[in-house]
């Protein structure tokens, strides 16, 4: 994909998470999220646009009210919703394993650098979001968390 056309998809998909988001989740969850991926993604020598298109596709369907299964409707939208651009099949293939694995789920096998990331990136933001729990004093059950981070 040409760096004019990749500027397109991304300036597209902030504008739909802005359309469908009625709270402070893009701001607080999904360009954090971005941000540690992309970074991430440069240093262990992914494919950054893998993974910050998956990024930002994560969750798009558990914003419009899927929460149990957004992990695999959110692969299929992305694959409806890049369908409009000139990506390649593979690519788009990345990135919908990467929605469908994000979850913290044993289910699925991380064969992708890509894929291992998506599912750290959800780790890390959860860790992120614990801590500031921890710090201000709202400790929350962090057993299964801990036992995840353990075997890293």
């Amino acid at each position: 994909m040409q760096k004019e056309e990749y500027q397109i998809l991304i300036k597209d998909i902030k504008a739909l998470l802005q359309n469908i988001c009625k709270d402070d989740r893009v701001k607080y969850h999904i360009e954090p999220v971005v941000k540690s991926a992309k970074n991430l993604a440069l240093k262990f020598n992914a494919d950054v646009q893998v993974v910050e298109i998956a990024s930002y596709l994560h969750d798009v369907t558990k914003i419009t009210g899927d929460r149990k299964k957004h992990h695999i409707t959110g692969a299929k939208y992305a694959e409806d919703f890049l369908s409009k651009y000139n990506i390649e099949e593979w690519k788009v293939e990345s990135i919908k394993n990467c929605i469908k694995k994000h979850r913290g789920l044993s289910e699925y096998t991380r064969d992708t650098i890509e894929e291992k990331m998506s599912q750290l990136q959800m780790l890390l933001h959860t860790l992120n979001i614990h801590l500031h729990f921890f710090m201000h004093g709202m400790e929350k059950d962090n057993v299964k968390l801990m036992k995840v981070l353990t075997e890293l």
